[in-house]
Order: structure tokens, then sequence, then C-alpha cells
């Protein structure tokens, strides 16, 4: 067959290189013609937007000039497609380009070309997508064993990894350079934790530290390397000995991290961490508060914990991002100010400019509408603008208001 996959607008590119889609590319290029098209690589050129720029809801405000671009350029980017005379499109489709995706695909449809769709949206909202009859499959969770079933059959379709099988990214045809940011790497999939506010409830999966190594040394020198895993210090010993790898192979690279979890145990691959040029890395803490981090369903640690992992990573080179939930539904006024004192022991405790405080609102992803229902009473109009007995939109902003003074300088709260 001949495939094209494609990322729509709107991701920001300085995020990286379209990593899901190379994973595809590496399993599908095996039986057939595979090319990636990223358009918001395009649009991004042309009117450029940031993660900044996002609402709530993860998606790019409507006023933004990259709005009218894209959709200008919409019939454009369908016929470049079309001229490669595809058997089967593959939508990558995350909340920030399912819109576009949809009026992309109703194009593709009219020219009776066979579409299928992946990717985080597709997980949370599988059935919702194919009753468009948009599209031939959707395949929930990872792709790259159910991809294969997907290109000849209708329906719905979801396959665990292979746990004998080590997944690599194929980046054929992507030229990093074009980002200017931070090439993606997963050391793991999923996470084996349940927390509530969360949809990545997907099977936590480790790829082999061979491989990580391999891929980390086989980018160019003085670049920047995205970790891009949902939570990747899970397990104590896999951590020291990977960073330990890790720290063999960096050379003159950096290394922003995505996901930190806290933990007690940060004492024992410390001095592996240092080694890796670490020079950002986001930890979700989520609440000063063990009574609202219980009722999230996190890990169990100590705000102590908090501080000593944080202290030891700025002591290191490390810039990091401490995220907070802001108005979580179980949240109290006496939580909030657990979680201000625990900010402010971090601000203080770091030198200036190696803490960024995010709290951000909460916001009812997809996927868990149910269960804030049930359990605190939420109504949702969208998965930003949420109510119960105690919150409503106007509520939050009154309390984000009124605490605003109260943060320190490095602190911001983001509705």
């Amino acid at each position: 067959m001949n495939i094209v996959l494609i990322r729509p607008p709107f991701i920001e590119v300085q995020t990286g290189a379209p990593i899901g889609l190379a994973y595809m590319q590496d399993v599908l290029k095996k039986k057939h013609s595979v090319r990636i098209i990223d358009f918001s690589f395009d649009v991004s050129a042309a009117a450029k937007f940031t993660c900044g720029q996002f609402t709530r809801n993860f998606t790019l405000k409507p006023n933004h000039p990259a709005h009218a671009y894209a959709y200008a350029n919409l019939d454009r980017y369908c016929t470049s497609v079309a001229n490669l005379k595809p058997d089967i499109v593959g939508f990558h489709l995350a909340y920030s380009t399912t819109d576009f995706a949809l009026a992309m695909a109703k194009k593709f449809k009219a020219m009776g070309i066979t579409m299928i769709a992946g990717g985080p949206n597709a997980t949370y909202m599988a059935e919702e997508l194919y009753a468009t009859g948009l599209f031939q499959a959707i395949v929930k969770g990872y792709g790259e064993e159910a991809i294969e079933t997907a290109l000849h059959n209708s329906g719905i379709f979801e396959a665990p990894l292979d746990r004998s099988k080590d997944y690599v990214p194929d980046y054929s045809g992507i030229e990093f350079k074009r980002y200017g940011g931070k090439i993606p790497i997963l050391t793991t999939r999923g996470c084996p934790h349940a927390c509530t506010f969360c949809s990545q409830h997907l099977r936590y999966y480790y790829h082999s530290i061979e491989s990580v190594s391999k891929q980390i040394a086989a980018t160019p020198p003085n670049c920047g390397i995205m970790l891009n895993d949902s939570n990747l210090n899970v397990n104590p010993k896999r951590t020291k000995r990977l960073f330990s790898a890790i720290g063999k192979v960096i050379g003159n690279r950096y290394i922003h991290a995505f996901g930190f979890e806290v933990s007690s145990k940060f004492n024992s691959y410390a001095a592996e961490y240092t080694r890796c040029n670490f020079t950002e890395a986001r930890i979700g803490i989520e609440s000063g508060s063990l009574a609202v981090r219980k009722a999230m369903n996190k890990p169990t640690f100590t705000n102590v914990d908090v501080r000593n992992m944080i202290k030891q990573m700025t002591a290191a080179g490390t810039t990091v991002w401490a995220q907070f939930i802001f108005c979580y539904p179980a949240e109290t006024n006496k939580d909030r100010e657990e979680t201000l004192a625990l900010m402010h022991a971090i601000a203080n405790e770091n030198p200036k400019g190696k803490v960024q405080i995010y709290w951000f609102r909460f916001v009812v992803h997809h996927g868990t509408e149910d269960f804030f229902k049930d359990k605190y009473g939420v109504v949702c109009d969208t998965i930003r603008d949420w109510h119960n007995k105690n919150y409503n939109p106007k509520r939050i902003a009154h309390i984000a208001k009124k605490l605003t003074p109260r943060l320190p300088d490095c602190a911001r709260i983001y509705l």
C-alpha cells in the first residue's frame, strides 16, 4: 500500500518531530510505502505560535493568525496529499489537531480517499470519531500491533505492545533541523499509576536501555533531546541503570525531561542523574496537600521528598518546572494554603531562575468525565468549563485573583 501519515495543525513544532508517526513508519515500511507530512510545521513557519498561546483545553485560540493561514490553505494541503495517490491516509489526532483534521477528512472523503486515525484523541474519543463515518478505522492506544489490522478492516482496534519486541521510531524523511527544538525519545510508554486527573492510563512498557542509548548517540551533537515519557523514573533500579547509560553517550547534547514523578528514592540515582545534562525537567507534584494527593490517587510522597528532590536537581544545573493542579474538585482552602507554603519553600530553597512553578486550572480530560461526575458531581460544558457544588468557572477565577498576589515570583496560575 501507499500510505501517507499526517500530523495536522496545530502542534507547536518546538516540541519536536512527530514521534508517534515515526513509530508507525518503522512498523509500516516493512510492507508498505510510507511518507510522513507534518502540516503543523508549515503553519507554524508561516504564522508562528507557541504552547503558551494554547487555552486550558489544549487548543490554539481561534483568533490566532495560524488558524486563518491553515484554513486558507486547507484545499492546497488536501490536494497535495491526493496527488500522492495514497491508498490510506493516517491521521495523528491530539486535542489541538482534531478539529482541523476533521475538516481535512471531509475533503478527503469527498475525494474518495480512505482514512484511519490514531493518537491520544483517537484513543479517548474512538467511538465518537468512528461514528462520523469519515474513518475506515480508529486505532486506540499503542498502534504498532494494531495498525496492520486497521489498514484492511473497518472498526475500532486496539492491541498491546509485544514485550518481546523493542520498538524504535523511524524518522526517515524528517529533517530534524527544521524543528529547531528537541528530538523526542521515549524510554518508556504509558504509566503504571492510575491518577484520577489523568487519562494516560495505558499499559506501562519499557524500551530497552540499549535502544535508548543508541537513539541518543545517533542524534546530532549539541542538539536537545526531549525524554517524552509520561513517567520517566518509576523504577529506581532501572532509572539508575538508564541514567548511567545516558551519561556515557550524552556528550555535549542536553536533555529536557517531560515526566518525572516525586520519589523518595531519588538519592539512589542522583549521582547518575548529574552526568546526563538535564537542563530542564518537569515534575508533577499536583498539590502541597497530602489529602488532595490521596484523593488524586497519586503515589505516596511527602513534601520533604519534593523539596529534597528539587534541590538536588537544581544543584545539578537543571531548571525545574514544578507543576500543580489548581482547584481540583476535592480541594479546600486549607489544601491551597498547604500548596502555597510548599511553593514558597521551593522558591526560597533553590537558586533564582532555577524553578518555574505552574499552577494549572483543573480540566476534565476525555475519558475521565464519568469518574468526576460520580465522585464529585462535576458537570462539564467543556473539559475546561465545569462546575459542581463547590466550584464553577467564575468562582475559580475569583480564587485565582485572590491568590495571585501571594504567589512566589517564580509562580503563576494558569486558567
